[in-house]
């Protein structure tokens, strides 16, 4: 099992804003000091069962804390969060493989945003979560190694936003499939 713990913690000076400068130009300007600091967990681990059953987990959660120290074009927004930065973040996966199969299911939370530097809540992203089913089967061949796997993304057919205005794909489905061909080096 691996258990981990990160804590961070910096200041950024001169951090680079696309500021506007005519209709519908952008330049970058070194106007704004930033402050992160937060905290990245992490646990893993895989149980075997035998020589070809395992459940394998892994679960990661996050607490980002980004705010504007100084910004020299507009002071008033000193000590408001920066935008789309979430708080709060878990992404997990939790698989049950066998020796001709996989299943299993990924998980994403991302907590609310906010879309702009003065922080107006009525334009702040809901947090979201998001859930992914797969499943694979394997086979093992005398000159090939073959994978087929079918996912559905977004499961529960979650409508979210990653950007302010722009809607992510609601439920979608996935089909691969891998050959990896065997050769006899000579």
């Amino acid at each position: 099992m691996i258990i981990s713990n990160a804590v961070y913690y910096s200041i950024i000076n001169n951090n680079i804003v696309w500021s506007p400068i005519v209709s519908g130009l952008y330049s970058p300007q070194n106007i704004k000091k930033t402050r992160h600091y937060g905290l990245e967990s992490k646990i893993e681990n895989t149980i075997l069962w035998n020589k070809t059953n395992a459940f394998k987990f892994s679960i990661n959660y996050n607490y980002n804390h980004s705010t504007i120290v100084n910004d020299e074009t507009n002071r008033s927004l000193n000590g408001n969060f920066i935008r789309y930065k979430p708080q709060h973040t878990i992404k997990s996966y939790f698989i049950f493989e066998d020796k001709y199969f996989n299943i299993g299911l990924n998980y994403l939370y991302v907590g609310q945003r906010f879309t702009d530097d003065e922080n107006i809540k009525v334009f702040q992203l809901k947090p979201y979560s998001l859930v992914d089913l797969f499943i694979a089967f394997k086979g093992n061949f005398k000159k090939a190694n073959a994978e087929f796997g079918f996912k559905i993304n977004n499961l529960f057919n979650t409508k979210y936003e990653s950007l302010r205005s722009y809607a992510q794909p609601l439920r979608n489905y996935n089909i691969t499939l891998l050959i990896n061909y065997k050769s006899k080096l000579k």
